[in-house]
């Protein structure tokens, strides 16, 4: 089991972080305003179009002020690889960090 920060609550960080706490990792999800508190109240809600079932996973939601360096992997699910200046330097020699073009 890995410990995994999916960093942006966005769809797709959503999707993924859903998908991997169902896998058995231990997740939690960088997320702000309106979706950090959503979150943490209803979990990540997921609609399959196809099979018109609805999922609701408990997941950890952090925000940006209280993240630890204790993680195995992050996974930047945002729009602009900008918002990677967010992240303290140091977690790039202490965690792998996952990049994608979304």
């Amino acid at each position: 089991m890995a410990k995994v920060l999916v960093f942006g609550a966005g769809p797709l960080g959503s999707l993924f972080a859903a998908k991997l706490k169902e896998s058995g990792h231990e997740i939690s999800i960088l997320a702000r305003g309106h979706r950090l508190s959503d979150i943490r109240e209803h979990g990540i809600v997921l609609f399959d179009e196809m099979t018109k079932q609805q999922t609701i996973t408990s997941i950890a939601a952090v925000d940006i002020k209280r993240l630890t360096r204790t993680r195995d992997l992050i996974v930047l699910a945002v729009r602009t690889i900008r918002a990677g200046k967010r992240i303290d330097p140091g977690w790039q020699q202490d965690n792998p960090i996952a990049l994608g073009r979304l």
